[in-house]
């Protein structure tokens, strides 16, 4: 299974996936964007559309030469962050994220997952790579709809998880065994 796991900052992705990491012996592939955001001056003002579609288009074509492996493999943040956040600040056109939706129907032997915190409080993200700024208490939900609805209408096998911050990591964990039916 290769899988892909996006959301918004602090939605606890990265501890889901070394939750995968540890209990299902996933192999975890990240992008460091904060490295190369901070090496060339890129934040949230910049434009960074051409910089995701290269980055996520790449990542989708080589990982898509291990579709067919026996292995599992984590992907912690791709082409789904990159939609929305540019669907939702507008840094791409209506038009320009419909492209990127057709494109991704040549990948799907691919499981996306969309991770949304539920019940999360006094959260700071304080990276200093120029997306410390964005809004991270709330999450655009006529986004996330987009997202839905463009997915289902091209048989995108794209999920919602709600990662409940009341319970332990465990049960969030074990909760996304389960819905992954792994």
């Amino acid at each position: 299974m290769i899988l892909f796991i996006d959301g918004p900052q602090g939605a606890g992705k990265s501890t889901l996936i070394d939750y995968l990491v540890e209990k299902k012996n996933f192999k975890k592939y990240k992008f460091d964007f904060s490295k190369y955001s901070q090496a060339f001056k890129i934040n949230q003002n910049s434009k960074l559309k051409n910089y995701q579609i290269g980055k996520d288009f790449a990542t989708l074509y080589w990982l898509k030469e291990l579709a067919n492996s026996e292995d599992n493999i984590v992907i912690d943040r791709g082409v789904m962050s990159s939609i929305y956040y540019s669907y939702s600040y507008k840094r791409m056109s209506k038009k320009e994220i419909l492209i990127y939706f057709n494109l991704l129907e040549d990948f799907k032997n691919f499981k996306f997952m969309f991770i949304l915190p539920k019940k999360r409080t006094n959260f700071i993200r304080n990276k200093e790579d120029g997306f410390d700024s964005l809004d991270i208490n709330e999450y655009d939900t006529d986004t996330i709809d987009f997202i839905i609805n463009n997915s289902n209408e091209r048989n995108i096998d794209f999920d919602v998880f709600y990662n409940n911050f009341t319970k332990s990591i465990e049960e969030n964990g074990e909760r996304l065994i389960d819905y992954l039916k792994l």
